[in-house]
């Protein structure tokens, strides 16, 4: 009867701590998934520093057509494991085309995206990241206008509140494109929220549930923390942008 008893406490003991074991993991993980996203905010900054002050490229448009992945790799240590957030697989080649380009697999809370276009030059082979860079950093004459993006560094007014990149579910993305509205999302803890329509202000592929209410961001004064999902919209994602202060 003692023998049940002891066993009794030593099971209700092990499940009262389970719950907080597994919450320190995961903030383990959100932990190390800020530290990547700082590293690349660092890096970013020293790329600008070599470029005199202007700001990396996305840079679709080069001859070599590669992505701020590579664009940054010389910046950082050469590991694979700081562009992949580990809160998320990365699942390899597995699914690629599924979103109806060879060669391409958007990502989600839990997995990473990936671009292999067959036509791409080198250095742009194989592209995978958990990460997602603020496309006003870029010119492509397709998205925000000149007025809006940002070209050098001295351009940002308010560096310590305009993100360079952060978790997200797509290489990049342009929030306050012309044409697109702010939406709040009905679910914020939707694992798979972040692919938004066209017509949807670009801060929802930034938004995911991979460390529940909060995205890891990195911004241009190089410091990065955990943003509250509500307050993505509040942030200075170019020079113009109309913020937005959502309530819970």
């Amino acid at each position: 009867m003692e023998m049940l008893v002891v066993i009794s406490l030593i099971v209700l003991l092990i499940s009262m701590l389970m719950p907080a074991l597994s919450r320190a993991k995961e903030n383990a993980k959100t932990s190390a998934c800020l530290s990547n996203v700082r590293q690349f905010a660092v890096a970013w900054d020293a790329y600008t520093t070599d470029s005199n002050g202007y700001i990396m490229e996305y840079t679709l448009q080069s001859k070599s057509r590669a992505l701020w992945t590579q664009v940054l790799r010389p910046y950082v240590n050469d590991d694979h494991g700081l562009y992949v957030c580990p809160t998320t697989e990365d699942p390899g080649e597995t699914g690629l085309g599924d979103d109806g380009i060879a060669g391409i697999r958007f990502g989600d809370a839990r997995t990473t995206w990936v671009e292999a276009r067959p036509n791409y030059n080198a250095p742009a082979p194989f592209n995978r990241s958990s990460y997602i860079y603020n496309g006003n950093m870029f010119s492509l004459s397709s998205y925000n206008t000149a007025n809006e993006r940002y070209s050098k560094r001295t351009s940002i007014p308010v560096p310590e509140r305009s993100p360079i990149l952060g978790d997200g579910i797509w290489r990049s993305a342009t929030p306050g494109m012309p044409g697109t509205f702010k939406e709040f999302p009905s679910n914020l803890y939707n694992p798979n929220l972040g692919l938004s329509p066209g017509n949807v202000d670009g801060v929802f592929r930034f938004v995911t549930n991979r460390h529940g209410p909060v995205t890891n961001v990195s911004f241009a004064d190089t410091h990065a923390e955990s943003v509250s999902l509500n307050n993505m919209w509040s942030l200075q994602w170019h020079r113009t942008y109309e913020t937005v202060e959502f309530l819970d």
